[in-house]
């Protein structure tokens, strides 16, 4: 159940002055309607008394036409000035208020301690959502409160004007507004409810979205990518069915109002015709009353419109303010709490801990009990342990062990100099780390087992615990060797690149419309139905004029009445049947035509959202260190962004064919009823149109703009909570918010260009309008003066240029709306144009030929290959002509020192990269033959980092596994191997339970990772420092598991180790050591362990 949300609930005091300015200006701009009505209704006042005779002469009818059609345009202009300014000040409002919200969101999110984030699930689908529900929330505070301030006081003074002029007419034409009221409440509140509902499908779908991009290396060596596709498709099915209904709901609201707006005029046309005849109204106040009513209805249709959008940003408030809950997001955490765990500089001379206790929120097992001890500041201070015991969660969390033994040597040496003096804490299960007279505090099952100095005894001279191991739960995002590191800098980087990613200086060249609908129209689904909703459109466009040419008639009858220049039009009864008809066909057109184009764009987001999925996964994981392509800009564009690229159909193409329609049957029509006025008319509407369209391509760089500032301020949201291990270890939160807060007053400055550039176009539109309408009433009234036009036929062409002018003014207002889809587009073309990486798609070979027992599996011949650095153009070398075998069944060990290529050798082997120049074979086969899916079900790759997703024990387990073969038993078997099956057992479901990292201590986790690999039975398995997060005995179990416990399940299998660890070593058969991107060294470790060679050089080191 959502909680409640209002669109003002980031509105303060300060936004009262704002606020009060635009209200102001628009109400007074609103004024201009009622005076333009009663000028109307004052100038065909002035042309039935000319009929009659009552003017002397020609000249004074005209002077006072001119006065009169003078008024109008001052008018226009006088609205342009008001509307210009209140529409400005209601964009900076709604500016304030999405700046509010970013600034709150990424200041709640900072404040919350690490168990909020453990216990949210889906929490980055939902932060793309949110992020989307802010823009959604801006919208609907901006232009749209404006339009419904406009509207709705449009429709106050309006009603007033018909009521002075004729209260019973305008009750008579005001009897079905108690209907319009019903019908926008009910289709109000069942818009508001779909709106909510495809507000949650996207979150899901974010959540799989994030999933795949983020951890993308994992994904494809899974083979997850089919898995996930299916899912993500389903997931935005779902999310389609709820827009769609929500369409329904809009659609059906907006053509009901049309109908009835329209309808007013035929049921208040034989009560108006009967009171002029009778004398007792006047053809001015009858044609005011009918100018105010008609002009009533046209607002009271767009301020539906305006409601209608105002629901989907209720909807987007009630989704913020479900996940910035009260009750836990604003008073959970503080800034200045405990939640800063490190200082690298402690000023402190000792911390104490008395009986300390604590237990994680979602288990019931303590992690500490009553845990005492003191830690002080003469000299280091080691806390070691097995994995479990509880040291993960205290500070300076296994900083140095991710590094080979020279480099950490030199770094703790530098340390211990730095720290002369000052509190230092350091975790590590490490001991060879330790020297004389260190303060060691031994932990185990949450207790402390001893606290003492450190003296070296001769077995401590050689015992290691575990050389290398990572900050994987305090700074999560900190570069290593493993490739499953990649992932994560290609999108969560280390802090200092939260601000470097926003700097890249080259811009996004925006695509004009018709190029996006070139790139992309091989997409569209079932053309059919967007060319029958295009038709229709066709059609409403020309029934326009054909309802102003049927409306004159009726005018022209009024007048005859009232002039008494013939007897009653008998005729009447026939256009008003005809008209009613024509209206209601309107109606039901209208409603198919903006219902099917808007299925119809909606369809085709889907297929464009499951194609460009489709096009990222086939790329590799260099695709997502490209700008516009980080995962967290992915995400906003397959699901937020690509909302607006909906509008290029939905809005523009409908817009466009009725309004190029509506002018060619409306001029066409017109000229043939009377040229002249025509011609003069026709003339504004090249003038429009070159606005228009200069207008248009402004905006859309602006647009365009803007929105690359928001994109970037999301992806710097979504780094900064990816990373907020890190933020709160280094206790930088307050700083992250500083550089937010540039971040926002870098958009508030191009916002406010927007704003002026945006109000300008809406009051521009408003103005050429009322000179258009002004030039042609004063031409169309002199015409008749002098006998050259029938006043019926002046009435016929002043309708349908009025009706044309109109329509193609209300393009210009629905241009901020396609500029912002431009960007989207021209960003989907681009994904669309991708070519697919041959390492993810070329191949299709798919059987094994068999290789016997000592044979090579897996050959590098010659291999070379070099990291391209995008932001220098430049390529730093790795491998450098790599030769190596290594054959079936047997188990190698790959060691080096850091940055000598071990990891990029699993790289290659998982086919998560290409290489530069040689060859790399499996089973005498090169890789880039093999079907990518195929190949990779015959390797596994165990990483450093055990990652899981949200998800059950069994859905983790068998990600990317083709279900049908498996069985329970089968994998309990393999669960058994890795001495899992117990504590997976004990669980409340079993394997159906949820998989909660927090209550599983590292080891466990990283068994369960092996289970996952050897659940695929592959052919060659790779463990790329899979033990370097664990304790010794952790460590123990794996290297068993790795030398008896894989072979005994499989003895076909083979096994590739990489790691630092020299117990391992020692136990592995064989080891390659590598040197600059070659193999130095190869053979038993204790054969080559004293020969001159890289593993000597590295061991003197240790």
């Amino acid at each position: 159940m959502q909680s409640k949300g209002h669109l003002l609930m980031f509105a303060t005091k300060k936004d009262i002055p704002c606020a009060i300015l635009g209200l102001i200006t628009m109400v007074i701009a609103s004024v201009g309607s009622p005076i333009q009505t009663q000028i109307y209704g004052e100038a065909f006042e002035k042309l039935s008394k000319y009929v009659s005779g009552e003017y002397r002469s020609i000249g004074a009818f005209v002077s006072d036409i001119r006065l009169l059609c003078g008024l109008i345009m001052v008018v226009g202009v006088v609205r342009m000035v008001f509307t210009w300014v209140s529409i400005h000040v209601w964009l900076i409002v709604g500016e304030r208020q999405q700046k509010r919200a970013r600034k709150l969101l990424l200041t709640g999110l900072m404040r919350q301690n690490l168990e909020w984030y453990d216990s949210k699930e889906n929490l980055m689908g939902t932060l793309a959502q949110v992020n989307r529900c802010i823009e959604e929330i801006r919208v609907a505070t901006s232009e749209n409160v404006a339009l419904l301030v406009q509207g709705t006081s449009a429709i106050i003074f309006l009603l007033i004007s018909a009521m002075i002029s004729s209260w019973s007419l305008t009750l008579v034409i005001m009897a079905s507004a108690p209907l319009m009221a019903l019908s926008s409440v009910v289709f109000g509140k069942l818009t508001l409810r779909f709106a909510s509902k495809e507000n949650s499908s996207s979150a899901e779908a974010s959540k799989v979205l994030d999933w795949c991009f983020v951890s993308g290396n994992l994904v494809r060596l899974l083979n997850g990518k089919y898995e996930d596709s299916v899912s993500f498709n389903r997931i935005v099915d779902s999310s389609a069915k709820a827009f769609t209904k929500m369409t329904l709901a809009i659609c059906s609201s907006q053509s009901v109002l049309r109908t009835l707006s329209f309808l007013i005029f035929v049921q208040g046309f034989w009560f108006g015709s009967f009171m002029v005849s009778t004398g007792r109204l006047s053809i001015g106040q009858v044609f005011t009353a009918f100018s105010s009513c008609l002009l009533l209805g046209t607002h009271i249709t767009t301020v539906a419109s305006v409601l209608a959008l105002l629901n989907k940003g209720q909807a987007a408030a009630a989704t913020i303010a479900s996940f910035m809950k009260k009750d836990d997001y604003f008073t959970l955490g503080d800034p200045d709490s405990a939640e800063k765990c490190f200082d690298p500089i402690v000023t402190g001379r000792r911390i104490r801990f008395d009986c300390v206790s604590f237990t994680h929120k979602n288990s019931e097992k303590q992690s500490l009990h009553d845990l005492s001890f003191e830690l002080r500041n003469d000299n280091i201070n080691f806390i070691i342990g097995p994995s479990g015991c509880g040291n993960p969660i205290l500070i300076l969390d296994e900083a140095l062990s991710a590094i080979d033994f020279h480099t950490r040597r030199t770094l703790l040496r530098r340390i211990r100099a730095w720290r002369k003096g000052k509190m230092t804490v350091m975790i590590s299960h490490n001991m060879s780390d330790i020297e004389n007279n260190d303060s060691v505090l031994t932990l185990q099952a949450g207790k402390v087992r001893e606290y003492e100095q450190y003296i070296p005894s001769s077995h401590d001279d050689k015992e290691v615990v575990n050389v290398n191991a990572s900050i994987d739960d305090l700074i999560v995002h900190e570069k290593s060797e493993s490739i499953f590191s990649s992932e994560e800098t290609h999108n969560s980087r280390e802090v200092n690149d939260l601000e470097a990613q926003g700097d890249q200086r080259d811009e996004l060249k925006i695509k004009s419309v018709f190029s996006i609908f070139r790139d992309c129209f091989h997409t569209i689904p079932r053309k059919w139905i967007i060319g029958t909703s295009l038709m229709l459109s066709l059609i409403s466009g020309v029934l326009t004029p054909v309802l102003s040419f049927c409306f004159s008639k009726l005018l022209s009858n009024i007048v005859n009445e009232s002039a008494k220049a013939s007897p009653p039009n008998h005729g009447a009864v026939f256009w008003s049947v005809l008209v009613i008809g024509l209206i209601i066909g309107d109606g039901i057109i209208y409603f198919m035509a903006h219902f099917l184009i808007t299925f119809s764009s909606e369809a085709w987001i889907v297929k464009l959202r499951k194609k460009a999925l489709v096009a990222i996964n086939d790329q590799d994981m260099s695709f997502f260190t490209q700008k516009y392509m980080k995962p967290a800009e992915l995400t906003a564009l397959l699901m937020n962004d690509s909302r607006d690229l909906r509008n290029l159909i939905s809005e523009f193409l409908p817009a466009a064919l009725s309004l190029v329609a509506l002018t060619l049957v409306g001029v066409i029509w017109s000229i043939v009823s009377g040229w002249k006025l025509a011609l003069v008319g026709t003339s504004f509407v090249p003038l429009i149109l070159l606005i228009t369209i200069s207008y248009g391509t402004i905006l859309s760089r602006i647009e365009a703009s803007y929105k690359n500032k928001i994109a970037n301020i999301e992806k710097y949201n979504h780094n900064a909570v990816s990373g907020v291990k890190t933020v709160k270890a280094f206790g930088i939160a307050d700083n992250l918010e500083k550089q937010m807060q540039e971040k926002l007053a870098e958009i508030s400055s191009i916002a406010i260009t927007r704003a002026c550039f945006t109000g300008f176009g809406y009051s521009l539109s408003e103005m050429c309008t009322c000179i258009a309408t002004a030039v042609i009433l004063y031409y169309g009234l002199f015409l008749v003066a002098r006998l050259e036009y029938t006043y019926e036929s002046m009435l016929q062409v002043l309708t349908l240029l009025t009706f044309t002018m109109t329509s193609a003014s209300t393009l210009m207002s629905s241009l901020p709306e396609i500029a912002r889809g431009q960007r989207a587009g021209t960003l989907f073309a681009k994904l669309l144009s991708l070519t697919a990486s041959s390492i993810e798609t070329s191949g299709s070979k798919t059987a094994l030929r068999l290789v016997r027992d000592g044979e090579p599996i897996l050959n590098f011949r010659s291999v070379s290959f070099s990291y391209h650095d995008r932001q220098n153009d430049s390529y730093r070398r790795v491998l450098c002509n790599m030769s190596f075998e290594i054959t079936k069944g047997s188990i190698v060990g790959i060691v080096g020192a850091s940055g000598s290529g071990k990891s990029t050798v699993a790289s290659l082997i998982g086919r998560l990269m290409d290489c530069d120049t040689g060859r790399i074979s499996f089973n005498t086969q090169e890789i880039i033959e093999y079907d990518p899916q195929w190949y990779r079900r015959n390797i596994a790759i165990v990483p450093q980092h055990p990652k899981f997703f949200e998800g059950t024990v069994w859905e983790n387990l068998t990600y990317g596994v083709e279900k049908p073969f498996l069985t329970k038993d089968f994998v309990i078997g393999y669960l058994k191997v890795c001495n899992m099956w117990d504590l997976i057992a004990s669980l409340p479901y079993g394997m159906d339970t949820q998989l909660d990292e927090r209550s599983v201590s590292s080891g466990q986790l990283q068994r369960l990772c092996i289970a996952r690999a050897l659940i695929r039975e592959p052919k060659l398995i790779v463990f790329d420092e899979c033990t370097s997060n664990l304790d010794r005995i952790n460590t123990k179990m794996i290297t068993e598991l790795i030398n008896f416990g894989i072979t005994e399940a499989n003895p076909q299998t083979t096994v590739v180790v990489i790691t630092h660890d020299v117990e391992i070593m020692e136990q592995l058969p064989e080891i390659l050591v590598l040197k600059n991107g070659r193999v130095d060294q190869r053979g038993k470790y204790a054969d080559i362990a004293h020969q001159e060679g890289e593993l000597n050089r590295l061991l003197s080191q240790h």
